[in-house]
């Protein structure tokens, strides 16, 4: 077995930045009509990724994109009823 890195926490500073959050960015989308910085079909696309990520990190198997729904909504239910539980590193 490989050594593993110790994960380190780092707090960052986000006070001092010059760029709108997501949030700023959707509320000055709707109150003025200018571009978010990001839209729904790119979140859309995100959280498939992340969905996929999930499945095929528990399963242990390659998995495509879109994700089986069938599949992912019963590996979330496993996971909610505790029947299926992911190893802490």
């Amino acid at each position: 077995m490989t050594a593993q890195p110790v994960p380190q926490w780092q707090d960052v500073d986000c006070n001092k930045t010059q760029s709108p959050t997501l949030l700023e960015s959707l509320v000055d989308a709707c109150l003025d009509g200018s571009q978010p910085i990001t839209d729904g079909a790119s979140a859309r696309t995100t959280l498939e990724l992340i969905n996929a990520i999930i499945l095929s990190g528990v399963r242990k198997k390659v998995v495509s994109c879109p994700v089986d729904r069938g599949e992912y909504d019963e590996l979330i239910e496993e996971l909610s009823s505790g029947k299926v539980q992911i190893d802490k590193l």
